[in-house]
């Protein structure tokens, strides 16, 4: 591939876990390539689209979680002048993981590391933008608070990105 990876844009993530559904949005991009690896930032948070629920205290809560950090990963393209593209990345971040009560604006929260192995399939739909659709699994580390542990929030998912590129 001699083109240039560089890219960046928003990406939404629906993941899945033992309690139920949950709906990221963020954005991210990259800023250093070579040889088709890359290393890029990217942010992410939970929203309120769909929800994990759980109780503590007979209080219904949220499970919710939001993290920033590097994303570092490789491009393969399928043939040279082949606008298909597979990726291989990890997302790996701080952040925190939230037990939310909206209704009491109660939330107790605890700082985490996430790692987040990706595969990606991605299609250039212009020279300026591609859309890829990735299969993932969030490991979440260091989760100990009300009975809560990492095994609560890790969660395997699928998502939709949009890539805008450079055009070097």
């Amino acid at each position: 591939m001699d083109k240039k990876i560089k890219f960046g844009g928003p990406y939404t993530a629906f993941s899945f876990n033992k309690y139920g559904a949950s709906f990221s949005m963020g954005g991210g991009g990259v800023f250093v390539e070579k040889n088709n690896f890359y290393i890029g930032v990217f942010g992410q948070g939970t929203t309120k689209a769909f929800k994990r629920e759980t109780y503590l205290n007979d209080e219904k809560y949220l499970l919710k979680s939001k993290q920033t950090g590097f994303w570092i990963g490789y491009v393969h393209g399928f043939q040279t002048n082949s606008k298909l593209k597979l990726s291989v990345y990890n997302k790996f971040g701080f952040g925190k993981v939230a037990l939310d009560n909206p209704v009491k604006s109660l939330n107790y929260y605890d700082t985490t590391m996430v790692f987040t192995p990706n595969l990606e399939i991605s299609y250039e739909v212009t020279k300026f933008l591609d859309i890829g659709v990735a299969v993932f699994y969030e490991i979440f580390t260091s989760v100990d608070f009300y009975g809560y542990t990492p095994a609560d929030f890790n969660s395997s998912g699928v998502s939709i990105l949009f890539k805008f590129k450079g055009t070097d």
